[in-house]
């Protein structure tokens, strides 16, 4: 009985780290393909994260789920090198911007958004280098992605005001996607009467996918 529990364990960490190689190979497929460049950033801000790239597999699993439509206005919040925002272009998505608050991050975002419209210069893509939570929000925008960019309650309850403003100015359906959501963000949105939980989505391809999700709300019409 002993042998067999070793044996199981051994190899779910054997199926567990393929997994991890064969998603990491795939992001870098993608990155190779379309000439896209990562850099590592360190935590500059007790308010705000540092950049980390969307898994490419994680992607594929948002798309499918039908949360967002091609025809949508999303912004990526924290967008870092646009890895989010080129992926989408290249599913057919035909609206999306980012706003990158980091200088090193905000013009490699823009060389690479510079590369891809080379290839296909139909969506709008479109970068500002700004801080999302001082920043005004296009009314027009009705999907906000986010990768865990704030680090505390504060910071998200400041920006979460700034969409509500922006949804008081226009009623709309807006949607707030958040993947690996954390629980001073998930504090935030439970202050926000203005906000219901709509759905988890989870990428039962993913190895950590207990822990790694998305979590999308939406604003009470």
């Amino acid at each position: 009985m002993a042998l067999l529990l070793f044996i199981l364990t051994k190899l779910e960490i054997f199926f567990r780290t393929l997994r991890e190689i064969l998603i990491s190979i795939k992001y870098k497929n993608f990155l190779h393909k379309y000439q896209i460049e990562e850099i590592q950033t360190k935590k500059q801000n007790t308010h705000y994260n540092p950049y980390e790239g969307t898994s490419t597999i994680l992607l594929d699993t948002l798309i499918e789920s039908n949360i967002m439509h091609k025809d949508d206005k999303i912004l990526d919040v924290g967008c870092g090198v646009g890895v989010f925002m080129i992926y989408l272009a290249t599913k057919g998505f035909k609206y999306i911007i980012g706003y990158e608050l980091n200088q090193e991050l905000y013009l490699l975002c823009l060389k690479n958004i510079a590369r891809y419209k080379e290839i296909n210069a139909k969506p709008y893509l479109f970068v500002y280098n700004c801080d999302a939570v001082k920043s005004e929000v296009d009314d027009s925008i009705s999907i906000f992605y986010l990768y865990n960019p704030f680090y505390d309650t504060e910071t998200y309850l400041e920006w979460l005001g700034r969409i509500h403003n922006s949804f008081m100015r226009k009623k709309r359906l807006i949607k707030i996607i958040m993947l690996y959501p954390t629980l001073t963000f998930r504090i935030a949105v439970d202050q926000s009467a203005w906000l219901i939980k709509k759905c988890r989505i989870i990428c039962t391809t993913h190895p950590c996918s207990k822990c790694i999700h998305f979590l999308i709300y939406e604003t009470r019409i």
